[in-house]
């Protein structure tokens, strides 16, 4: 019986679904960094989920298109966010640098109301300084009291 209940989750998500062009990482607190490509079965694009990272550029992690090799320059280690002392709230993203020469990102951040609706624009690029096999931190502090929720954009500095 449980081969049979496998066999047909597997069959389901291989019939399913195929790589997006959404690339999105969730991760929380101490949580495991799940696999960096949302899956959709439909045109290949997804919603964003909020509590997530979105990497925007293919040149820092892309797939073969047989959705087997990956190439990625960082890893998304962990996300989170935390109240400040005035109220506001803070979000932070640990990034891994996996390559062996120093690399410029830059992060924004867009937050969201308790009703999932974004009160403000996004918040302007910040950049980070990685070096070579270290991990960096981005962080960004929200200018109102009313957010609860946070989609950090990720891309290469310009």
């Amino acid at each position: 019986m449980k081969k049979l209940f496998v066999a047909i989750l597997s069959l389901v998500f291989l019939c399913s679904c195929k790589v997006g062009d959404n690339r999105q990482i969730q991760v929380s607190g101490g949580a495991t960094p799940v696999h960096p490509f949302k899956i959709n079965m439909e045109d290949g694009h997804s919603p964003t989920a909020l509590n997530t990272v979105r990497i925007l550029d293919d040149s820092l992690m892309s797939i073969s298109a047989d959705g087997e090799k990956s190439v990625r320059k960082i890893y998304i280690e962990r996300t989170g966010i935390r109240p400040t002392a005035t109220n506001t709230k803070e979000v932070w993203a640990s990034i891994r640098n996996e390559t062996d020469h120093q690399l410029v990102i830059e992060g924004r951040v867009s937050w969201f109301d308790q009703h999932q609706a974004p009160p403000e624009g996004p918040s302007p690029w910040k950049r980070v300084f990685l070096a070579p096999n270290t991990v960096g931190i981005y962080k960004e502090s929200s200018t109102r009291t009313d957010v609860h929720y946070y989609m950090i954009d990720i891309r290469e500095a310009r």
